[in-house]
């Protein structure tokens, strides 16, 4: 296998999750911004390949196993317990998302009850968390790159008129803003999976290319999607109705695929959360894995699309407030340093 592929495929996964694979993270981030959207998407993309690399070297730099210890290193202890905690708590809204998102799958295109879906979605995240970051890696390796395929397909399929800029290009001011926060809460996940898991000779330059394929599949979408009718893109899954000019058996396939998704990243922030905490609460590494995932439930049925839009934008304007702060630390122990 080429060297860093699993870092890559373990970073893509843990971003292109419900909310990317469905679309919704999409439509309310970059094709709100019109003629922007390019842009920002790329600007995303090129800031998921530094700061991924950048996790990872810091890593393997400072020998760390969990993302309490990054956490101590960049903000210090005067920060690290709030900050970890802020953290935590969106590992734990994100698992729930997750976990609200395929409750949406199963009301929507299965015909299941929601409640149904999203506990074999909890039973099978706790079934591959259970193997900790062996298990994870293993599934990432083959599961995103079959995710991919299809979404692009689906884009490729839909490029074929140009890129209309009308929606809500009253927005496109936003561009840098939206990129930011993009990347900023998308990378607590990425950031805590990056560091808890064991990395080999490439994994810096896999999380680097990892990146940059978050970028340019974001991109290949959000030209697609900014073409769909506007009653089409306010539905909770948008990404469906790109899969129309396949058929039936297109929507079957796509179902399939954002389920793997939503799977994808319920792996990540539940054994992130549970290699942290266990220890702490004073509980087996399972014993935690089965608590986090109970207490997931209650904050999942507030439905998908209205915890994407809230939570997950709340939580990039915190993280970039914390992160101008371990700017200005190391700014200040530079300058101290020169004199």
């Amino acid at each position: 296998m080429v060297p860093g592929f699993k870092t890559a495929a373990a970073f893509v996964g843990v971003v292109i999750g419900a909310g990317f694979a469905s679309g919704q993270e999409l439509m309310q981030f970059f094709v709100v911004l019109g003629p922007r959207a390019a842009l920002s998407v790329l600007m995303a993309g090129f800031l998921f390949a530094l700061a991924g690399s950048a996790v990872v070297w810091l890593s393997l730099r400072w020998r760390l196993s969990h993302y309490g210890d990054l956490i101590l290193k960049l903000l210090g202890p005067t920060w690290s317990l709030p900050v970890e905690l802020i953290v935590s708590l969106f590992l734990l809204s994100g698992f729930a998302i997750m976990l609200a998102g395929s409750g949406a799958i199963g009301d929507n295109y299965l015909s299941f009850a929601p409640g149904a879906c999203a506990l074999v979605t909890a039973a099978i995240t706790l079934f591959i968390v259970v193997a900790r970051a062996e298990g994870i890696l293993n599934f990432n390796t083959w599961a995103v790159p079959l995710i991919l395929i299809i979404l692009l397909a689906a884009s490729f399929r839909n490029l074929e008129v140009q890129l209309q800029g009308g929606m809500g290009a009253s927005h496109e001011s936003r561009w840098l803003l939206n990129s930011l926060l993009y990347v900023s809460y998308n990378m607590i996940p990425a950031t805590v999976l990056l560091v808890s898991l064991p990395h080999q000779v490439g994994s810096i330059f896999g999380a680097f290319i990892g990146g940059l394929v978050i970028g340019f599949a974001a991109l290949f979408l959000v030209l697609a999607l900014a073409r769909l009718p506007a009653g089409s893109t306010t539905t909770e899954v948008p990404v469906l109705h790109l899969l129309a000019c396949f058929g039936r058996p297109g929507q079957a396939v796509f179902t399939l695929v954002l389920w793997l998704a939503v799977v994808s990243t319920a792996t990540a922030d539940l054994y992130a959360l549970t290699l942290r905490w266990y220890k702490n609460l004073g509980l087996t590494y399972n014993q935690t894995a089965i608590l986090i995932t109970l207490l997931s439930f209650p904050l999942s049925s507030m439905g998908f699309s209205r915890l994407v839009k809230y939570v997950y934008p709340s939580f990039g304007y915190l993280i970039l407030f914390f992160l101008a702060i371990a700017f200005l630390k190391r700014l200040a122990k530079l300058v101290r340093g020169i004199k």
